[in-house]
């Protein structure tokens, strides 16, 4: 399992090239050293999973780097996911939504519309609330499962609803 990721607020004119860099060297090249390296030692039949975030497939932050950079863990895992099917080797992808943590708190405090929008009950996700560490846990530990053999090159959405249902 990989799971890295980092933001810093930005719109498209405010994210300095130096900020831009640092999300991509965290969010996409820590990813790409990780499955280059995890490719070389995997036995056959093993099963890799990058989490990611909603923020690849709806904008849901006015941080441009880090949506783009979810957005490239996408084509990220498609070229490795083929690459690696070779070796009978898995990659999937388990893309969290708004998920109860110490960094979606503290975004809360800083964000007045992130702040907003927990007072209301999560009006926007369709089942009202924020999802769990536990409710990230399992799908990934299923994609990790011999359960998951056939599943390969796949983003698992744990939204909520959230994307599917604002389309």
């Amino acid at each position: 399992v990989l799971v890295v990721g980092t933001a810093r607020a930005g719109d498209l004119d405010s994210t300095s090239a130096e900020d831009w860099d640092w999300t991509f060297a965290t969010n996409v090249r820590s990813h790409f050293l990780g499955l280059r390296h995890a490719l070389r030692i995997l036995e056959p039949g093993s099963s890799i999973v990058l989490i990611s975030s909603i923020a690849a497939y709806a904008p849901v932050h006015e941080m441009a780097a880090y949506h783009a950079s979810k957005a490239a863990l996408e084509g990220l895992k498609n070229v490795v996911a083929q690459q690696a099917a070779a070796q009978r080797i898995r990659v999937n992808i388990v893309a969290p939504g708004t998920i109860d943590t110490a960094a979606s708190r503290h975004g809360a405090s800083v964000s007045p519309a992130y702040r907003a929008a927990a007072e209301a009950g999560h009006p926007a996700i369709p089942l009202r609330r924020r999802g769990t560490a536990w409710e990230i846990a399992y799908p990934t530990v299923f994609l990790l499962s011999d359960e998951a053999s056939f599943i390969t090159g796949q983003s698992l959405l744990v939204d909520g609803g959230y994307v599917p249902l604002h389309r």
